[in-house]
């Protein structure tokens, strides 16, 4: 009985063959697709995010670039390279490659936007001598419930400004003091907000002279900032 050998057509193509001048070209004209298709749309995401859901200047205050970075990492950076290093027309689980790419940059975004929701601010809130931001993920669902009827809604466009008061009674002093502890400040203690207009002129009394700002900054940024 004779056996016809036969020649396999899933045979693996040869690693060299892949990294040639021709290959190569197809190789950077994939990655360079990629990557312009990526930075369009990390841009597109970072500019939302930056305008509506954080608001501007609060994007910078609120940690919004760090978020944004580590997604420009994964998809500008890491997933044309990626698509740089298996593009082979040969291959046939090319696709398959490819969708497992996209599928990772797609996850980097759905984290940076979960991620940007839940660090966006939320409250502006005057606490003793100073201003403190208050993010989303701070506001606990027990606190919403117990504040004041106009801070029980959870801003999505930029935060809303307030006034956190010390309770003028000596046990809720007390417990206040005691939550600090636990890295639970005034101002994530809802039940204890009034409207920023009742703290108005204490607010002035704590003010500062804008010149303290240059003595921390560079002036021309300052002047800047505070530019009409």
């Amino acid at each position: 009985m004779t056996t016809i050998p036969q020649t396999s057509t899933d045979a693996t193509p040869d690693f060299r063959t892949g990294w040639t001048r021709t290959a190569l070209q197809a190789r950077a004209r994939a990655g360079g697709l990629s990557l312009a298709i990526s930075a369009a749309v990390v841009g597109t995401v970072a500019t939302a995010i930056a305008l509506f859901l954080h608001t501007m200047p609060f994007f910078w205050a609120s940690g919004g670039t760090q978020l944004i970075a580590i997604v420009a990492m994964v998809d500008i950076v890491l997933g044309p390279l990626l698509v740089f290093l298996v593009y082979d027309q040969r291959k046939k689980s090319l696709r398959r490659d490819l969708a497992v790419i996209i599928c990772i940059q797609l996850a980097a975004i759905a984290y940076g936007i979960h991620a940007s929701v839940l660090a966006r601010p939320v409250l502006m809130t005057f606490v003793v001598d100073r201003f403190e931001l208050v993010s989303a993920a701070e506001v606990e669902a027990e606190e919403l419930a117990k504040a004041p009827e106009q801070f029980r809604r959870v801003s999505w466009t930029g935060p809303v400004l307030a006034a956190a008061r010390m309770p003028e009674n000596t046990e809720e002093r007390e417990q206040v003091m005691f939550a600090s502890t636990y890295g639970i400040d005034l101002r994530h203690l809802l039940r204890h907000y009034v409207d920023y207009g009742t703290q108005r002129n204490e607010v002035i009394a704590r003010a500062r002279p804008l010149v303290d700002l240059d003595r921390h900054n560079e002036p021309a940024k300052v002047a800047a900032a505070l530019a009409p």
